[in-house]
């Protein structure tokens, strides 16, 4: 968590595992690699940070330095749930198979 100003605390998060669309018999997932939440709509979402200060891998902290250095800071002040839904939204999606060579 940190302190931002005018907004109060913020929880920086990532979300794996999102359902997405179907393929078939294929189902796909997507992540969202980084939200800036305030720590009003973590709560109102159910959720609270189990850890605070944790390590993580290089490839998570990426988004979050590119949010950093960003004029604007993007700030979800929805709760988690709609924030996803929101997210989630994207055109149609065309699945090509090859027929098996069997």
């Amino acid at each position: 968590m940190e302190n931002f100003p005018k907004v109060g605390r913020l929880v920086h998060v990532r979300i794996d595992k999102i359902p997405w669309q179907d393929c078939g018999d294929i189902h796909l997932t997507r992540a969202i690699e980084h939200l800036a939440v305030t720590e009003k709509m973590m709560r109102k979402s159910g959720l609270s940070p189990l850890k605070e200060n944790v390590a993580l891998p290089e490839s998570y902290l990426e988004p979050y330095w590119n949010w950093e250095t960003q004029k604007k800071h993007e700030i979800v002040k929805v709760p988690i749930q709609k924030a996803i839904l929101q997210a989630s939204i994207s055109g149609p999606m065309i699945c090509n198979f090859l027929p098996s060579r069997t």
